[in-house]
């Protein structure tokens, strides 16, 4: 009844625990996440709580497998409002954490709920006791035929993404104001970024707080976060590059070498971050996370050109890429030209790495494809293309002009159009799986892609 992605994630889906019914109304996938990652986890013990209704069950994990793990609650189509998940897994030992996560049910659709695990820690609230792991909590009609029906389970594919969670994909636009230039995302924690020292975020609810307090008016162009510890650094004009690890109090960081803009931060952790912008051409810096930035590492043949892209697979693995240049290095503070386009009016603006060896950089000429051989293709000629960001290299997201998003299984023929519900420019784009995406841009557009 189980299976694990190439990504090591649990998949199954449960029917009707919530009422008994067999027939699939609304669909709720739970993510367990946990930072740092819990390892062989055998057993999710689930608590499921809408409205008055709660019922409890077991998700065996079979081969125990580490976090994130993901299962599906199949709830009949009269049921609406917040579903709560409590989580606890188990190892061959015993419990070895908990932790609670909520959403709202999108009644007939799909909705997401990440259960955000505390640590190793055991569950110290009261809504699993002893008490409620007890066997008569488990009895038989809690896990009756009726709500594990043979045809609920029957010939499920785990592939990735499976099919029974790869439903209709959607783009639904926030309700925000602003000029948008940059996203970045981890479950439960989405920033935007934009003109004015705009700075917004949400926890994936759908919902997004005021302006928090940047301390700049200078425009902001990028972001980017160490996804283990929060630690959130954001990019503009101006010499303007900030760090928060709370994402309310921000602090300005030290530039040996002022960058008059900043185009792209990207990190492989927390203490080995680069910044690529504009001062007198293109300069790539970098930092070991003490708030202090290098001298330029890199400078762009042509003085008149700038860094717009900064990505990598790993440390060891490293793509920028400005005007119409993609330059690659390997960690150390020396970068070669990896690939040079014909076309002299070409410019490049965004690197992502899906893994070591396949690299995309978007630009406005099209999107440009390596398996890290030093050989490039262009996938998609004739098209401006500001942002891409892929959840493997199977599921990739381009964004553009008037709204544009395309996706793609991985070819170059795989490209196909999205429709986003908006018209504005859309300049970054950025997830935290292949059913939770990201895209923000002009025109106060902010766009959720989700199944």
């Amino acid at each position: 009844m189980v299976g694990t992605h190439s990504i090591a994630r649990l998949t199954l889906i449960l029917a009707g625990l919530l009422g008994g019914c067999s027939s699939r109304g609304s669909l709720v996938v739970v993510t367990v996440e946990a930072t740092p990652p819990l390892s062989n986890v055998s057993r999710v013990h689930t608590k499921a709580v809408v409205g008055t209704i709660s019922r409890e069950f077991d998700v065996p994990v079979n081969p125990p497998s580490p976090t994130p793990l993901i299962f599906g609650i199949d709830l009949p189509p009269d049921l609406n409002g917040t579903i709560s998940v409590h989580a606890v897994c188990f190892d061959a030992n015993g419990q070895i954490g908990a932790g609670d996560g909520s959403g709202a049910i999108q009644v007939g659709g799909r909705s997401d709920v990440t259960v955000l695990i505390g640590g190793t820690a055991v569950d110290g609230g009261t809504d699993l006791t002893t008490l409620d792991l007890a066997a008569s909590d488990l009895a038989s009609e809690d896990l009756a035929a009726e709500d594990l029906a043979g045809v609920d389970l029957a010939g499920l594919d785990f592939s990735s993404p499976p099919s029974d969670l790869s439903g209709p994909f959607v783009w639904t636009p926030a309700t925000v104001t602003g000029d948008f230039w940059g996203v970045w995302a981890r479950p439960g924690d989405v920033y935007a970024v934009g003109s004015a020292g705009l700075i917004i975020h949400s926890t994936g609810d759908g919902t997004w707080s005021t302006p928090r307090t940047s301390g700049t008016t200078n425009r902001l162009r990028c972001v980017w976060g160490d996804p283990a510890s929060g630690d959130i650094y954001v990019g503009g004009e101006l010499n303007t590059l900030l760090h928060s690890t709370d994402g309310v109090t921000w602090t300005q960081e030290v530039l040996s070498t002022p960058l008059d803009t900043i185009n792209a931060i990207w990190g492989s952790s927390k203490s080995d971050l680069y910044a690529v912008g504009t001062h007198v051409g293109g300069e790539i810096v970098h930092s070991t996370g003490g708030g202090v930035w290098s001298t330029p590492q890199g400078t762009s043949p042509n003085p008149t050109a700038f860094f717009d892209g900064v990505g990598g697979s790993s440390s060891s693995n490293l793509f920028a890429a400005g005007g119409r240049v993609i330059y690659r290095s390997t960690g150390n503070t020396n970068w070669a030209v990896d690939y040079t386009d014909a076309a002299t009016n070409l410019n490049f603006f965004w690197v992502y790495a899906a893994d070591a060896t396949n690299i995309y950089v978007v630009g406005d000429h099209g999107i440009f494809y390596s398996t890290a051989n030093g050989s490039w293709s262009n996938q998609l000629p004739g098209t401006l293309w500001e942002s891409v960001w892929a959840s493997s290299p199977t599921d990739i997201f381009a964004v553009g002009a008037g709204g544009t998003i395309k996706h793609s299984t991985g070819t170059a023929g795989s490209w196909a159009d999205q429709n986003s519900g908006v018209i504005g420019l859309l300049r970054s784009v950025y997830g935290t799986s292949a059913s939770d995406v990201y895209a923000v841009g002009a025109q106060n557009s902010i766009v959720h892609g989700h199944r």
